[in-house]
């Protein structure tokens, strides 16, 4: 080897080395690394295994070819190049790829869900399977735990309980985000007020009245009828119902279910993916929602009359009277307003906090129309009205000290 093919090789080699260098300092600094232009990032235990590789392969490098050495900086080089000119903080929405570990879903740089969500092609996503994971951020670190069907785990009724079901639908809030599986209303239902009936939960985080309805008729379709089927809605589900741009570009799914309205009647389209999701904040969408959102409340309420079952719209927050006043007097509709109960709330996250749950699910099993309606002595409907929950005695509900 000539002088000049000689320093050629170690320079070679010493950058590959110093290269390798680099990742593991990488490695060490970040949490995460972007896959420059897109937005998926890979774990920093990645970097860091990739870091020692590339430093090994340069050390052993200078007893290898010159065309070696020369390979591997090159390749390195640009590798580097590319991922810090690809580089930004983490976004909302960001996922990364973990080495043994779930991928996640980052909300901040230091808030991140693990993934136990799927592309559905009814309801635009939905949770996985016999799924698990946790969700950390600064107001809480906590696990959800999906059953066979990738529905929130909840307990099994007791022996000889025959076969009277309650079904649960909903978003976040029913869901139960930011909370153990054993302390979201329906887990607490089911186990101490209800402890003879199946209670069911058929709620996914972010889904709008249009899941909804769509899951009701899903397990109408494929399940003995229930006792009461209980809606809980919040305001932003209107929001959630047609093609708000502000609410689908935000990353919330791949996919998501389009109906609209023709003649009056609820027509289903497609699925869209979310960047089809194009009306822009306003007056006109504002209406089209509202519209959208009672057809998708009647005819919930119509499948569960064609099946016999009572429907109760459970108000969780302040729903707008403009949602509520043309469906007041709608046939089997039964509403009952929890909303203002408990303002407890997670201050940084957003949603209920345990003790909300507590007194939504006092409430529920202190009300006497729902006691009523989801005990077998009861087999009838009564007219539509609102039924304001006010907290009471009930030993079905152990009482949760506030915090």
């Amino acid at each position: 080897m000539t002088r000049p093919t000689r320093n050629f090789h170690a320079l070679f080699c010493a950058l590959a080395t110093t290269l390798g260098l680099v990742l593991i300092t990488m490695g060490l600094v970040l949490s995460s690394v972007l896959v420059p232009f897109t937005w998926m990032r890979i774990d920093h235990k990645f970097v860091l295994a990739l870091g020692m590789l590339v430093t090994l392969l340069g050390l052993a490098s200078w007893k290898l070819p010159t065309s070696f050495s020369m390979m591997l900086a090159s390749s390195v080089g640009t590798l580097t190049v590319v991922f810090v000119l690809g580089y930004r903080p983490i976004e909302a929405g960001d996922v990364s790829m973990m080495l043994g570990a779930k991928p996640r879903v980052w909300q901040s740089d230091h808030e991140w869900t693990e993934l136990i969500v799927r592309n559905d092609d009814r309801y635009g996503w939905s949770n996985s399977p016999n799924a698990s994971g946790r969700q950390v951020n600064s107001d809480f670190s906590v696990s959800y735990n999906l059953d066979s069907e990738g529905w929130r785990r909840l307990p099994v009724a007791s022996p000889g309980a025959g076969h009277d079901e309650v079904w649960f639908l909903g978003c976040s809030f029913t869901f139960g985000v930011g909370v153990e599986d054993q302390l979201t209303y329906p887990y607490l239902l089911a186990a101490q007020a209800w402890p003879r009936i199946q209670v069911r939960n058929f709620s996914v985080s972010g889904w709008g009245t249009t899941q909804a309805f769509l899951a009701l008729e899903n397990e109408l379709k494929h399940r003995p009828a229930p006792r009461l089927v209980v809606y809980g809605l919040i305001a932003h589900h209107r929001q959630r119902n047609y093609l708000r741009k502000s609410w689908f570009a935000k990353g919330k799914a791949g996919w998501l279910p389009h109906v609209e309205l023709e003649n009056g009647q609820l027509r289903w389209k497609s699925l869209l993916v979310n960047s089809q999701a194009d009306w822009e904040d306003g007056p006109e969408l504002d209406e089209t929602e509202y519209r959208v959102t009672e057809a998708l409340i009647r005819g919930m309420t119509r499948l569960s009359r064609e099946h016999g079952v009572p429907f109760v719209l459970l108000l969780l927050d302040d729903v707008e009277a403009r949602m509520l006043d043309p469906i007041r007097n709608e046939p089997g509709l039964h509403v009952v307003d929890v909303g203002h109960l408990s303002s407890s709330f997670f201050p940084n996250e957003g949603h209920p906090t345990a003790v909300w749950h507590q007194t939504v699910a006092h409430a529920i099993a202190a009300n006497p129309l729902l006691a009523e309606l989801a005990h077998p002595r009861c087999l009838h409907q009564t007219p539509s009205r609102i039924h304001p929950c006010v907290p009471g005695k009930n030993p079905g509900i152990v009482k949760m000290a506030a915090a």
